[in-house]
């Protein structure tokens, strides 16, 4: 096996991770860093450790993953690999993110928007500007999620990168969404499903789709929210992306519980908690339970509720995601 080789099998595990399919990630990334060790070929190490890191963290093994950043971080700064360097501190941000830990992760994001920066790599400056944007909207600051989201189109357009244009359409939308602007957040949504649809990226229509539902969710148009979120299942089970088959099967279940449906509302909640465990999404676990406690402390279930509680509770903790633990225990003396 060649160098080519190993970028090949890391380029096919970078694909998989983006589609969700985290099995077959891992194992090529597990292929790619063996040969890499046997050539000794410190630049593919790092890379591949770097791609074995991200999948822990997106299965919320965030004490895991950041010990595989560390490590990955000490190969590339030993070759001065920048852009592995920068690739691994945009990952740690994220997996600090998973946590809420909001400081922590603004900050290594900062690393990694400085070291690409000096490389003068747009593409990595439009990745990591959107991460940016995702980080200020869930810690409420919209005006500067709005602001990064916005430098991240602007890199997007420069390189012609379609795909990450029409992310941060639907990231900005997120955010006027927040806001209560759907029809801002409706018209750019529009624009993020033109671009996938014209460009046959599958996944990022299904998330518009997806993102769409929402947005009548909200509006309570629950009718309008399914007919998108079935779309959206319908093309994440032909890509075979698990995590996001998890996830809208959990906001399907919302949809039917707002329409006072309980038992499509449970079948869909229950559907989502089985793949979640399967693929072993801690966090996703943690969100389904959650629900699942918050459907039957409704209808005076409570035993059932608490069970869902205190096993989402555990399941925060885990992931070392405090803030929403602490909100699941505030939910827990309740029933």
């Amino acid at each position: 096996m060649e160098t080519d080789d190993i970028e090949k099998l890391i380029a096919k595990a970078e694909h998989l991770l983006y589609t969700g399919q985290w099995k077959e990630a891992d194992n090529l990334f597990s292929q790619a860093l063996n040969i890499a060790t046997q050539l000794e070929d410190l630049r593919w190490q790092a890379r591949a450790t770097t791609g074995l890191a991200s999948i822990c963290r997106e299965r919320g093994e965030v004490v895991h993953a950041i010990e595989l950043y560390n490590q990955a971080l000490g190969v590339a700064e030993r070759i001065i690999d920048q852009n592995c360097m920068g690739m691994i501190y945009n990952g740690m941000g994220m997996a600090y993110f998973i946590q809420s830990n909001y400081p922590q992760a603004i900050d290594y994001i900062n690393k990694s928007l400085k070291i690409t920066e000096q490389n003068g790599n747009r593409q990595g400056l439009a990745t990591t500007y959107g991460n940016l944007g995702i980080i200020y909207r869930n810690k409420g600051d919209f005006e500067g999620a709005i602001r990064a989201f916005r430098k991240s189109l602007e890199y997007s357009i420069s390189v012609g990168d379609d795909q990450t244009i029409a992310h941060q359409y639907g990231n900005l939308a997120n955010v006027y969404k927040d806001q209560g602007h759907n029809k801002i957040a409706i018209e750019m949504y529009e624009k993020s499903l033109e671009i996938c649809l014209r460009f046959a990226d599958k996944q990022g229509t299904a998330t518009a789709y997806g993102n769409l539902g929402n947005v009548h969710l909200e509006s309570g148009n629950y009718q309008s929210a399914m007919q998108m979120f079935q779309k959206t299942l319908e093309i994440m089970q032909a890509i075979g992306d698990e995590p996001d088959i998890a996830l809208w099967n959990g906001n399907l279940a919302i949809a039917y519980e707002k329409m006072g449906k309980v038992d499509e509302a449970l079948t869909h909640y229950e559907e989502a908690l089985k793949i979640n465990e399967r693929i072993g999404n801690k966090h996703g676990q943690a969100s389904q339970h959650y629900n699942l406690g918050q459907l039957y402390r409704e209808h005076g279930q409570f035993a059932q509720a608490r069970n869902h509680y205190e096993k989402a509770k555990l399941l925060c903790e885990i992931v070392g995601d405090m803030q929403h633990a602490r909100m699941v225990e505030q939910e827990l003396k309740k029933v």
